[in-house]
């Protein structure tokens, strides 16, 4: 009915989407608002967990990411970085944790992705791959400016902020770019979308569709 069941805690937003998790056997939301990380209860609007997460201007624009079982890693531009965190079980005397930070990390609007064992995104103008387990960037590609991306298929799609698409191998041993294309000549701040073998992407004037062949 669109009627307002709860309202809690008051936070200033910071921009990015909030996810729902099961941690500890917990069904919660997540919100990365413009001043923390938070769980929150679905029904009641109680906070479960917080973490102080402090950025310039309050942006904190990409969207948390739950790493199972009882993980959550969170990033922003403006020189901060990323964390991962740890949440403690309820009613434990535990605090959250945060098992490593690192600068190598600054998504300053576009979110990353988790791969198997490794993350890939943004770091300022960088593209990146980080260790999930201790942050440990393992290489940086230059080229793209502050760019969005997603996975599929094994393959990184990169929109970059000047209009340049490129097709990249989700491997941490190395930098593997297999295809590009300079698809726009205006800014391209939104993250393309993928649908069965059509890629979606646009700048600040046009949509395009892009029909992609699969592999042989």
């Amino acid at each position: 009915t669109g009627t307002e069941l709860w309202r809690a805690l008051g936070d200033r937003p910071g921009y990015s989407t909030p996810i729902v998790a099961e941690i500890h056997g917990q069904r919660q939301v997540i919100f990365f608002t413009a001043s923390r990380a938070l769980g929150i209860a679905p029904t009641g609007g109680t906070a479960l967990w917080s973490f102080p997460w402090k950025t310039s201007y309050d942006v904190n624009a990409a969207t948390p990411i739950f790493v199972a079982p009882d993980k959550v890693l969170i990033a922003s531009g403006y020189d901060v970085g990323g964390s991962l965190l740890r949440i403690p079980a309820p009613g434990s005397d535990a605090e959250v944790e945060a098992l490593w930070h690192s600068r190598s990390l600054k998504n300053q609007f576009s979110s990353s992705v988790v791969v198997g064992e490794y993350i890939y995104g943004f770091d300022d103008s960088n593209l990146v791959c980080l260790d999930l387990a201790t942050g440990e960037r393992m290489w940086r590609a230059r080229g793209f400016s502050h760019g969005s991306l997603l996975y599929a298929d094994g393959h990184l799609v990169v929109l970059g902020e000047h209009g340049a698409l490129a097709l990249v191998r989700a491997a941490p041993g190395e930098y593997q770019e297999v295809a590009r294309q300079q698809l726009f000549d205006s800014k391209t701040w939104t993250p393309p979308s993928l649908s069965r073998h059509t890629l979606y992407a646009r700048d600040e004037h046009e949509l395009v569709a892009l029909e992609l062949s699969p592999p042989g």
